[in-house]
């Protein structure tokens, strides 16, 4: 009986720690949240956490290559790489936005002893854990609500499928989808009190953001100038006030620009040079929502596309519902506005908005995929379920019993459109009936006004939400995602002879982590970073007529233009000989193929073609056989091969003996940043042959060195490192100051 009531005591003690420390404890259970959801992945090291959509995944496409490609940096060279040379004939790591080696959790991940997925998992329960935190003092902040109602809107936003949806496809950019409602905190706390220190806060995480996620990085500048121009029209009349969020306007922008150099400033060199610069408004509509699949708002898309979700859940709907009963209106008029937009945005070209803001604002013309703007649909029915929570609990009296039959009927409604919509080999429409188990829970305990309601909103919220996130993702073993084709195996042999060489994949049949982990080099690959000069000549390489922009190099590895887009590859043996292509591999027959491109083994569908046509990696031809606009055809007898010492992660070490003025070819794709250095002295690096690197050479026999470089990403470092200490010596400086008064 003593030890019941010793549980019982402490239990009590337990609760009131908690209901003393509400901000703390939130954390916890946030925190608490993420490690469940993740903790499949955190226990097996060996696991891939991997789409049930069977879409594939970018955190193995762009995530886990990157980072195993730095990891490989570090036991070969003991450096960080700058460049990334095994993919795409090479591009850059820094300035990328499509890598995030350098942020900071992922780093972490790279450096320790760790398998990297198990790193990923901790990675993603901490995003996980950000995105709770943000959406929590976001609506603390901005919004007259309880901290549980507060609560239970941040625990919807981070159990929210679009969340779930993209962190099994591209961890990085869910990292940005998470860090944004903490960057809005800042963002409107700094604009509201026009408040210094917040603007250094504001502008060190929306600094953070533009590295992880430049889609959000846009979507919400857009949605903070609007806001700022609000208040700017709302303070004309107050001068100094009008001055002061000036101040913390331009603050915020020096701080973020301070934050993000190390990747901003490589990334305006490169900007002039990518594809995206051509797109057009077909080309930006990309993967627009579809008009019916406004649907998502009532049920999860059977299908788990990732773009076009943003369904919140039944009992987040109906709490949002009653936020239009709220006091706080100019905050609810505030999010009902960017929810509208954000649906409307995302139907792409179905409305004039989507052009007008594409062809108007600066930067949206480099975006695509509009429907990506539904995250912030997201988080409008999270904020707005706060108050419709607060309403609820307040007018509890209200509440009749004739809302569980509408409760009831909701339910019914759901289960049966997710029974007609499934995918006939799943059952994730049973979902619904823990959907529609608690709304009527969560809706009796409101009528009957018997029960603990904060304990019972909670557990309802979590019972619908947390099972319907973990059914993104499942556990892949290692063995089956980097299972490496048997017809490459001549290829990983001809790599550990220290042959130095780059393959061709007419439909990418060697992906791009089968290339990283086997560390081969292609020619081909999937980035949505793409350089013009070299995504021409890969299609004048491959014969490839498509010329939209796609995510793939070449556009016809790609079904985004033409399902079949593959069949129209016409392969130029020469141009991919330039590329040092010695084999290509294809996982289908190939007509009217030039002699040069002999099939020299067959597995299955797929079949490895030599390509006699192979020129070295570095080579010295006469100037007058190159241009720098279009790809030369050169045969051996044109030119004269370099002696290659060291050749990888953007550095080149050679020799070479020319009897005349000639041009030195590497074949690496040119871009802003390459340096070279021939006996001794800093020479130009020019782009010749349309997409490689080019220097010339006098009579004589020369050393020359090479390495990827960019000053401004080594003027962005300092500039990052710096203001990161000097916005702490502030923040530390301001807290202090503000402790001192308080006393």
């Amino acid at each position: 009986m003593r030890s019941i009531n010793a549980h019982s005591l402490s239990l009590n003690a337990f609760l009131a720690r908690f209901q003393r420390h509400p901000n703390l404890s939130a954390a916890l259970i946030f925190a608490m949240l993420a490690v469940l959801l993740m903790s499949p992945f955190l226990a097996a090291p060996d696991s891939v956490m991997w789409p049930r959509s069977g879409l594939g995944s970018d955190l193995v496409t762009y995530n886990w290559t990157s980072a195993q490609y730095v990891r490989q940096s570090f036991a070969d060279i003991h450096q960080f790489p700058l460049w990334w040379d095994t993919t795409m004939g090479g591009m850059p790591l820094v300035g990328n936005p499509s890598v995030r080696a350098l942020y900071p959790p992922i780093s972490l991940a790279i450096l320790l002893p760790v398998s990297l997925f198990q790193g990923f998992a901790g990675v993603n329960a901490f995003s996980l854990w950000i995105a709770g935190i943000g959406m929590y003092l976001l609506v603390c902040w901005t919004m007259p609500t309880s901290r549980y109602a507060a609560f239970l809107a941040a625990v919807i936003f981070m159990l929210t499928p679009r969340i779930s949806a993209n962190i099994v496809g591209d961890m990085g950019y869910t990292a940005g989808l998470c860090w944004t409602p903490l960057t809005l905190a800042c963002i409107r706390v700094a604009i509201n009190k026009r408040a210094f220190q917040w603007a250094i806060a504001a502008g060190l995480c929306y600094g953070l953001l533009f590295t992880l996620n430049f889609v959000n990085f846009l979507y919400l500048g857009l949605f903070v100038a609007v806001y700022g121009l609000l208040q700017v029209v709302r303070l004309r009349h107050v001068p100094r006030e009008l001055l002061k969020l000036s101040g913390v306007g331009a603050l915020m922008l020096v701080t973020l620009i301070g934050t993000a150099a190390f990747m901003l400033f490589p990334l305006l060199t490169f900007l002039p040079y990518q594809s995206r610069q051509a797109f057009s408004l077909a080309d930006a509509n990309y993967l627009a929502l579809p008009l019916p699949f406004l649907f998502e708002v009532l049920l999860p898309n059977p299908f788990k596309f990732p773009e076009w979700t943003f369904y919140v859940g039944l009992l987040p709907l109906t709490f949002a519902l009653f936020s239009f009963r709220t006091s706080a209106r100019r905050e609810f008029w505030w999010w009902v506005g960017i929810l509208l937009f954000s649906v409307v945005f995302a139907l792409g070209t179905t409305t004039p908005l989507y052009g007008l803001i594409v062809q108007t604002v600066p930067g949206f013309s480099l975006m695509r995929v509009p429907s990506r703007m539904l995250m912030f649909a997201v988080m409008a029915l999270a904020a707005l379920s706060a108050p419709g929570i607060d309403v609820l609990m307040k007018n509890r009296a209200s509440i009749s019993k004739g809302w569980i039959g509408l409760a009831i009927l909701l339910t019914v409604v759901t289960i049966a459109g997710r029974f007609f919509m499934r995918r006939p080999e799943e059952l994730d429409w049973l979902l619904g009936l823990l959907a529609g188990f608690s709304v009527i829970t969560a809706w009796i305990a409101l009528a009957l006004r018997r029960y603990p309601l904060k304990l019972i909103l909670a557990i309802c919220v979590a019972l619908e939400l947390l099972p319907l996130a973990a059914s993104y993702m499942r556990v892949a073993a290692f063995e089956e995602i980097f299972k490496t084709p048997p017809i490459a195996d001549r290829l990983i042999e001809d790599n550990q002879n220290g042959e130095l060489f780059r393959i061709f994949s007419v439909e990418r049949e060697l992906p791009d982590h089968i290339l990283t982990l086997n560390q081969l080099q292609s020619v081909d690959g999937l980035n949505s970073f793409q350089f013009t000069h070299y995504a021409d000549f890969m299609r004048a390489a491959s014969g490839c007529p498509i010329e939209a922009i796609t995510a793939a190099i070449p556009s016809c590895a790609s079904p985004e233009v033409q399902a079949d887009a593959q069949i129209l590859t016409q392969p130029d043996p020469a141009l991919l000989g330039l590329l040092n292509v010695r084999y290509m591999l294809a996982s289908f027959a190939l007509e009217n193929l030039p002699s040069s491109l002999q099939m020299i083994a067959q597995d299955g569908d797929h079949r490895l073609y030599l390509n006699a046509a192979e020129l070295p990696r570095a080579f010295a031809t006469n100037t007058n056989n190159l241009s720098a606009d279009a790809p030369a055809t050169l045969s051996d007898s044109e030119i004269i091969p370099a002696a290659i010492h060291q050749a990888g992660y953007g550095l080149f070490d050679l020799s070479i003996e020319v009897p005349e003025p000639m041009t030195l070819v590497i074949s690496e794709t040119w871009a802003p940043g390459w340096q070279a250095v021939v006996d001794g002295q800093a020479v130009l690096v020019e782009r010749v042959s349309g997409a490689l690197l080019g220097i010339e050479l006098g009579e004589g026999a020369h050393h020359v060195q090479m390495s990827f470089a960019p000053p401004t990403f080594t003027i962005g470092m300092m500039i990052s490192l710096g203001t990161l200490i000097l916005a702490g010596v502030v923040l530390f400086y301001a807290r202090s100051a503000r402790r001192g008064n308080s006393r």
